[in-house]
């Protein structure tokens, strides 16, 4: 996964700008945050960034990290770390069929 990528930058768009249609799930590692959202929801490339039924991790790279900071910042204040920031942002996503629904999981470490 180019996790660089325009789709993934829309993604994330998405769920900040559209809570009402963003499951935010129940919390379960201190220094992460899931999501899902209605397959329903046009994404670019969703073969290649949403794998049916699979999860696919990838790290974000610095570059991506460093340009997107403010929208990866959103996403980490949520979280319940303890950490005062983070140096790295992991992503895994899937398109989770039976409940057709795309699955977003950031953990910043």
């Amino acid at each position: 996964m180019a996790s660089n990528s325009d789709s993934i930058y829309h993604v994330l768009s998405f769920i900040k700008r559209h809570p009402d249609q963003v499951n935010v799930l129940p919390e379960q590692y201190l220094n992460a945050i899931s999501f899902t959202f209605a397959d329903s929801v046009p994404v670019a490339d969703s073969e290649i960034y949403f794998p049916t039924n699979h999860l696919m991790v990838n790290r974000m790279t610095d570059d991506f990290v460093e340009m997107n900071g403010a929208l990866l910042d959103y996403f980490f204040n949520q979280t319940h770390t303890d950490l005062p920031g983070y140096k790295e942002v992991w992503i895994t996503t899937s398109h989770v069929m039976p409940d057709a629904q795309y699955f977003v999981e950031l953990s910043f470490e």
